[in-house]
């Protein structure tokens, strides 16, 4: 039972929420509500603009109101007057909130619900989970002026967003709180190894053959085309080799899906590269990978690499974003940004060799474990966040 229902006095902590689906950030509130509800005596919400797979899962941990985008984009002469009017219905349905009371940015596409509580003048945390593309492109600039001009706490995924934060954006360094993301490490040891050679048989894949997977939505951030040139590449150079290439977390059936299948084949590949669609058992596609690979331009911290990490899984990447931070130079390999050349070595060099994929993996998992599990992350957020609730 959430401790808002327990019925606390205590000051509430109101989160705004871009959607309760299956993505990094949704994911990283889900544990962290988990927690607070186990460990906390804390009454929270959650104002999420859009629902999604993990809405009753929310719905068991916290007092959640999915309220819709704010504002939309006009479409005729007079509509604001109409789209205010119904901002301002969705607001009273959301009912009344202490206006002094903590109000946490969960990234920075959810300071829009921020307009649904427009009497509160209570501290506001922004958590940003974004670089520059986040930040410059895909944020409106009404919105990215909210962010910065309300927000009076920070904290950033990874050493990478904070530098972004601070070179680009100018907030103060002393103010930001670097607490990089939480998962649940045990969760790929409870799947079971049947589960695992089933993901494997799906793709036609062998125990001989070496499977490099990565995990994430098609977009041209997360370099979709830059993966199917390093496959190509790495199968190209040694074409004796048994090795395969897997992207989970997509509709196979999208037109970006079709443009990757589309390029897979005329590489040479189609029979190497798979499409996979959205699981809600990511940790059995971690377990099935050998390792895991992320061609992103930019990524902050993602969770699918401390997943892959917790099922001692190697990983590879550039030196772009966060993810250097914790692959280090033992736990995987980063190459530089955009040698495709390089990444396709180095997926080749760790498919070939199963000791050293195991040596990276052991150091992958210690260190994840003694990170980023939630039972050693969480506190440590909370110790940050506690200190800025309300008397």
């Amino acid at each position: 039972m959430t401790a808002a229902r327990r019925g606390t006095t205590r000051p509430a902590i109101t989160f705004l929420g871009h959607a309760v689906d299956r993505t990094g950030p949704p994911i990283y509130l889900h544990h962290l509500l988990g927690w607070l509800d186990r460990n906390a005596d804390v009454p929270t919400r959650l104002l999420s603009l859009r629902d999604g797979g993990l809405e009753e899962s929310f719905r068991a941990l916290t007092d959640l109101h999915v309220v819709g985008e704010p504002l939309p984009v006009q479409v005729r002469r007079g509509s604001r007057p109409l789209t205010r009017a119904r901002n301002a219905i969705r607001a009273a349905r959301i009912g009344p909130a202490d206006p002094g009371s903590l109000v946490y940015i969960n990234t920075s596409w959810s300071v829009r619900a921020l307009r649904y509580l427009p009497r509160h003048r209570g501290p506001v945390v922004a958590h940003v989970h974004e670089l520059e593309v986040g930040l410059d492109y895909d944020l409106p600039p009404e919105d990215r002026a909210v962010l910065f001009g309300r927000s009076t706490h920070w904290i950033a995924a990874s050493g990478a967003v904070a530098r972004n934060l601070t070179d680009r954006w100018g907030v103060p360094a002393d103010e930001i709180h670097v607490h990089h993301e939480m998962i649940d490490v045990a969760a790929p040891g409870r799947v079971p190894e049947p589960e695992v050679a089933a993901r494997r048989a799906e793709l036609g894949l062998g125990p001989d053959d070496v499977l490099a997977g990565t995990a994430a939505v098609l977009n041209w951030r997360k370099a979709p085309d830059l993966f199917v040139e390093v496959a190509a590449r790495a199968i190209r150079e040694h074409p004796e080799r048994t090795l395969h290439l897997a992207w989970v977390g997509l509709d196979p059936d999208s037109p970006q899906a079709r443009h990757v299948r589309r390029d897979a084949v005329r590489a040479g590949i189609g029979d190497r590269l798979h499409l996979v669609a959205a699981s809600d058992r990511p940790e059995a596609w971690m377990r099935a990978f050998d390792l895991f690979v992320l061609p992103a331009r930019e990524d902050a911290y993602p969770l699918a690499c401390l997943e892959a990490a917790a099922a001692a899984r190697p990983i590879v990447c550039f030196d772009a974003g966060g993810m250097p931070e914790f692959v280090a130079a033992d736990a995987g390999v980063v190459v530089d940004f955009p040698d495709v050349g390089a990444m396709a070595r180095a997926v080749a060099d760790i498919g070939a060799d199963q000791d050293l994929r195991r040596r990276l993996g052991a150091v992958a998992r210690a260190r994840v474990v003694a990170r980023h599990d939630t039972s050693v992350a969480a506190p440590r957020w909370w110790e940050t966040v506690s200190a800025w609730m309300p008397a």
